[in-house]
């Protein structure tokens, strides 16, 4: 893994997109910003990803217009689970999740959704720090 870890970092560092890296080495995403800046700025680099990807064309809302991007709602709870599902949807358009999730009817995505929601406000109201 280490040679593989060094290319994408040379790849990298000739600035080859990572859309090319992952082509070239066959690793995911994830992967490729992993190796060249590290885990935590990869898994803060896909959290932003998904989240602007399920916010801003809503799952539940079919919406896969490229030109009309919603914004985020506000609500945390709402903006979270559609991250969540568009996360779970992979990356990749053959993922046998997303097929599987893109074949729910609309009134079945839009129960996944609040009750999705529901359980991230539950989960919020139980772990709020001590003092607050």
């Amino acid at each position: 893994m280490s040679n593989l870890s060094d290319e994408v970092k040379r790849l990298r560092g000739l600035r080859v997109s990572v859309q090319d890296v992952m082509r070239q080495t066959g690793l995911s995403m994830f992967e490729v910003s992993e190796f060249s800046e590290g885990r935590e700025i990869a898994v803060h680099k896909m959290a932003r990803l998904h989240f602007v990807r399920g916010t801003g064309w809503p799952w539940d809302e079919m919406a896969s217009d490229p030109d009309n991007q919603h914004q985020p709602t506000g609500d945390y709870a709402l903006d979270a689970v559609r991250a969540i599902i568009n996360l779970m949807s992979g990356t990749k358009l053959d993922d046998p999740v997303r097929q599987q999730l893109n074949e729910m009817t609309e009134p079945e995505r839009k129960r996944i959704i609040e009750v999705g929601a529901e359980i991230i406000r539950m989960a919020s109201r139980f772990n709020k720090p001590e003092g607050v």
